[in-house]
């Protein structure tokens, strides 16, 4: 069966949708600990950055990508550490999507995830990793392998509506800045899906004209870029080894 193109009716029934679990969430707000939170940061320096994502949520957005200038690993201690602050607030369907999954802070819970295939567009199977109900993970290239097109194809796009629906929050770690541009018409397949994009960069850079080159890179793809936060140094074994800015 060929896939049919949403009507403005259809899509705009499920933004309403969408914006109406969003507020059901918030209104369920939990108060329960989660022994895993506590594990992997310090409470108190999270809520500080965390907070700043809660109030984009509550405004509506769903899609968090983490890049970075060369800090792969505060990257996903940040997406990690994300998750765990919503996992802690709220009752929520999570999803991380990462290139990473095999190493870093994401290989410990490879190690004791579970494997659900879930099936999307065209009969087209995406391995997806579960961990203790606190969230789902998918890696990257197996998203991207539902598509061998330079140009995002349609039944690709539905598919990537088909995931994304089924989440309440969307975190991306993608590969890191340099990465992306060098492999740009791969990676320009996901960043549209990109609400909200954060920068990890090195204190040294300072000057406002490579920030500003950085974001405008962004911004001239269409994505929307939050903020920066920068990597501390000395701070490297911590999970959110960040500092905003």
């Amino acid at each position: 069966m060929n896939a049919r193109k949403l009507s403005e009716a259809e899509i705009a029934q499920r933004t309403l949708k969408a914006r109406q679990r969003h507020l059901r969430i918030i209104d369920g707000k939990k108060n329960r600990p989660t022994d895993f939170f506590y594990r992997i940061t310090n409470p108190g320096q999270l809520a500080k950055v965390g907070a700043s994502y809660l109030e984009d949520f509550k405004n509506g957005i769903k899609s968090f990508a983490i890049t970075s200038t060369n800090y792969k690993s505060a990257q996903q201690r940040t997406v990690l550490a994300l998750a765990s602050y919503f996992d802690h607030l709220f009752d929520m369907k999570i999803l991380i999507i990462s290139d990473g999954l095999g190493q870093g802070v994401f290989e410990e819970i490879m190690e004791e995830r579970t494997v659900k295939p879930l099936q999307l567009a065209k009969g087209k199977n995406l391995p997806v990793n579960q961990f203790h109900h606190h969230f789902d993970l998918v890696d990257l290239g197996d998203l991207l392998r539902l598509t061998n097109e330079e140009t995002p194809s349609y039944d690709f796009e539905l598919a990537m509506e088909q995931l994304l629906a089924q989440y309440d929050l969307v975190l991306w770690d993608p590969p890191i800045i340099d990465t992306a541009k060098n492999h740009s018409k791969l990676y320009n397949h996901i960043m549209g899906h990109f609400e909200s994009l954060t920068i990890i960069v090195s204190p040294s850079i300072s000057k406002a004209k490579d920030l500003n080159e950085i974001r405008s890179y962004f911004t001239g793809m269409g994505v929307n870029v939050k903020g920066v936060l920068f990597d501390t140094p000395g701070e490297q074994k911590k999970p959110l080894g960040v500092a905003g800015g």
